[in-house]
């Protein structure tokens, strides 16, 4: 790319760059992922992404079935390969499995994947500080196994090099849940929602002289859903906000955003205790014993002085303040980057207990069970 350039013209421009960019010989397979029936946004995301490809003569959609082992030969050779959905879930392809695993094991962002196999509900970036940073989908609710999260996030990633001997050019586009890729392929498949991203792209890592987004780039885009109804009705009317938190380029480190405040959700396990599910932070398992002492200052903020805590958990004030320090040993990586040394903290003109002012957190819906 010329030196000349001075922003993000590459994401405005990624489809002719995509066009002029691919290896020859050969078009593009875009292998689209399979469980069951097609889910239905991603069949969206599928119709989206076929329809601004029709005019090119050399795109090959090959369907896949997700996280299973598969032998099954593509319709043609692997070079250049566009991932619809997270890369990961064609590993066990024999055909594509490296291309996928390389894609997202060179990527700057961390999928948070369960030990069980289940898909990652959060994604981690290291800054060059050596800190890191994790973006987590946010649930709307939970019924049995199903999930609903007005808050997702798509990642971008596209690479050039050598994969098992062949020089690849590879493309993901691929959310945390269902919402995050349908998303972020409206975004990519918009002309104006695409220079909008650009735009942002540019706030967050401006371009300079070296960067390489030929060789590799990779964008992690936040995006929020107004509320229940306007999720329901995310396929026939698409209203949305998205803002891009992670980006990197080859030739430049990469930039991460960092939110001063803090925003979490509690949710009981059945079991007396619960998990704290913030944004940007991994899940953080709250013992029973102290989980009655964060729910008390959640839900009743106003009547939290050391004789209200002490009778509603029906413990000493010795045992109270031994209870509030473990409790903000727990909470404690809440605290990144901000110049607070304790989440609990006692107001000396009230005597309460409160949150300190830049973590806010919410309890989840009664029915709603980690």
């Amino acid at each position: 790319m010329p030196d000349t350039v001075t922003t993000h013209i590459w994401i405005a421009d990624i489809w002719p760059t995509l066009r002029s960019t691919m290896l020859a010989p050969g078009g593009w397979l875009v292998p689209v992922l399979h469980d069951h029936d097609l889910a239905i946004r991603d069949g969206r995301a599928y119709a989206l992404l076929m329809k601004k490809l029709g005019p090119w003569p050399d795109v090959v959609e090959w369907f896949v079935p997700a996280w299973k082992c598969s032998r099954e030969e593509p319709p043609m050779p692997v070079r250049n390969v566009m991932f619809l959905g997270r890369a990961k879930a064609t590993a066990s392809c024999a055909a594509i499995g490296a291309q996928a695993t390389w894609l997202e094991s060179n990527a700057h962002g961390r999928f948070d994947d369960k030990p069980d196999g289940r898909a990652a509900d959060s994604v981690r970036y290291r800054l060059p500080s050596g800190e890191e940073q994790v973006f987590t989908c946010h649930e709307l609710e939970r019924r049995d196994q199903v999930r609903r999260c007005d808050r997702d996030y798509g990642v971008l990633l596209m690479r050039r090099g050598q994969v098992l001997g062949v020089e690849c050019l590879v493309i993901g586009i691929g959310g945390l849940r269902t919402l995050g890729t349908l998303l972020l392929t409206i975004v990519l498949c918009d002309d104006a929602l695409r220079a909008e991203l650009a735009r942002k792209v540019q706030a967050l890592l401006p371009w300079r002289s070296g960067m390489r987004p030929e060789d590799s780039a990779e964008v992690c885009v936040e995006f929020v859903v107004d509320g229940s109804d306007a999720l329901t009705n995310i396929l026939n009317r698409p209203v949305f906000t998205f803002e891009v938190v992670a980006a990197a380029v080859a030739g430049a480190d990469p930039a991460v955003r960092i939110s001063p405040l803090r925003e979490g959700v509690l949710f009981p396990d059945g079991n007396g205790g619960g998990t704290l599910r913030a944004q940007s932070f991994s899940a953080i398992q709250i013992p029973r014993a102290r989980y009655e002492l964060l729910r008390q200052l959640v839900e009743q903020p106003r009547e939290c002085t050391v004789a209200d805590l002490c009778r509603e958990l029906k413990i000493t004030e010795r045992a109270l303040r031994v209870r509030i320090h473990h409790l903000n040993d727990d909470l404690h990586p809440l605290l990144r980057g901000l110049d607070v040394r304790r989440v609990v903290q006692k107001d000396r003109a009230d005597g309460r207990y409160h949150l300190v002012k830049n973590i806010r957190i919410t309890l989840a819906a009664a029915e709603t069970v980690t």
